[in-house]
């Protein structure tokens, strides 16, 4: 599910559906404005690995998209522009499926797997969306 995190609202409303809950949690209140998107860290140690990329809900699933930058420590760096919201993602090392190790939360996916989760927050400001700092995933 994606939407904007909004400071000073309460998550669920007493009376309201499931499928009012989830609409709600999915608006935006900015007049069908959206928040604007955050770079994002992503990092993944692999110092053997060749080809280190990124893929998630955000670029289609596409194993090529996101190629990531291999640092002189081992470590593979990538920033993404993301919106608020869930996001889903795998790391790919020389064309194997890998979880990001320092991930906090993960969901179950159709290929019988899991997905790592990234949250990004926002919060409205005198009527603007501003970022929160990411959350930790």
């Amino acid at each position: 599910m994606r939407g904007v995190k909004l400071s000073g609202l309460p998550s669920q409303l007493p009376n309201a559906s499931s499928k009012e809950q989830k609409e709600l949690s999915m608006k935006n209140p900015l007049d069908g404005k959206s928040a604007a998107p955050t770079s994002i860290p992503f990092t993944f140690a692999a110092s053997s690995a060749r080809k280190v990329s990124l893929a998630g809900d955000f670029n289609n699933w596409n194993p090529e998209d996101m190629p990531m930058y291999k640092g002189a420590n081992g470590v593979w760096y990538l920033t993404v522009s993301l919106t608020p919201g869930t996001h889903e993602y795998r790391f790919i090392a020389d064309g194997v499926w890998l979880d990001d190790p320092t991930a906090q939360q993960k969901i179950t996916n159709p290929m019988g797997s899991e997905n790592c989760v990234k949250i990004v927050a926002a919060q409205v400001v005198a009527g603007t969306a501003q970022r929160l700092s990411p959350a930790v995933s």
